[in-house]
């Protein structure tokens, strides 16, 4: 009898978007990004959690709603001084803030660049769902790798044969579509809104009133939620339709699932 393959807390992602999770505190989450690494989390914000991102060691870039700031980790800083707070609904986006690009923008002469990121994730609650959206994001993402590798194989051998090359690449198309409703699924479900539209970096430098400033900007992120929130709302009914759960029963150490389920955090059982 076939038994189940033990889920493993640590999650290690290759170069170039290099990346290791370590979950095996679930009250919060260690990520750690090697030297060349172009990892982000890409553009983000979260409408149910306060964000803390506690910078461990080297040095990290952190985007707030288009302010660019730079932290590096130092023994005479403070954890404080070390720690950005993410409220909710902030855009945001981290990684890491290598000396090349950074000397050469003028923006810090004191990126550690060379030398691994590590940053330590938690939130306000701290409920868990952070770590539970880490193990089920990556278990998409690695599973999808693989499955992408076969399919690219096959279609190499086959290009020069027109109707299973064209098969192939309609599989492509079908999987790509798949692999993202699947993440639209566990973002809608596990408070992660990305910024499909980032209306924001677009935004005309021209206006010099404070009061249009402010008003623009509120505007722009009216229209980026609606599209973003309209978006996943669609994924998500669709991945109901075809029985996707956010929450998996191969990506999810049992315990976590299982506390996750009887607190009732189900996105899916709300209205979309």
């Amino acid at each position: 009898m076939a038994t189940k393959q033990s889920i493993s807390s640590i999650i290690n992602r290759p170069l170039p978007n290099g990346v290791t999770y370590n979950l095996t505190e679930p009250s919060q989450t260690t990520i750690t990004l090697p030297p060349g690494s172009t990892w982000t989390s890409g553009l983000h914000w979260h409408e149910t959690h306060t964000e803390y991102l506690r910078v461990v060691k080297g040095s990290i870039r952190v985007t707030l709603d288009g302010k660019v700031t730079i932290i590096t980790a130092s023994p005479s800083s403070s954890t404080k001084e070390l720690t950005v707070r993410v409220d909710r609904g902030v855009r945001h986006e981290w990684g890491r803030a290598d000396s090349t690009t950074w000397l050469v923008q003028g923006r810090d002469n004191d990126v550690r660049g060379d030398e691994e990121a590590i940053v330590v994730e938690s939130t306000d609650p701290n409920d868990g769902e952070k770590s539970i959206f880490f193990y089920n994001v990556n278990g998409v993402i690695l599973d999808a790798q693989k499955r992408s590798e076969g399919l690219a194989a096959r279609r190499h051998n086959h290009s020069f044969v027109l109707p299973k090359g064209l098969r192939f690449y309609v599989e492509s198309v079908v999987f790509d579509l798949w692999v993202t409703v699947q993440l639209f699924t566990i973002f809608h479900t596990l408070d992660n809104w990305p910024v499909l539209v980032d209306l924001n970096s677009r935004r005309s430098r021209t206006v010099q009133s404070s009061c249009w400033k402010s008003r623009s900007l509120i505007l722009l992120h009216a229209i980026e939620w609606g599209v973003t929130h309209a978006v996943l709302s669609a994924a998500t009914l669709i991945g109901r339709l075809v029985g996707i759960d956010a929450v998996r029963e191969e990506y999810t150490p049992p315990g976590l699932r299982s506390s996750w389920k009887d607190s009732g955090r189900k996105r899916w059982q709300k209205d979309l």
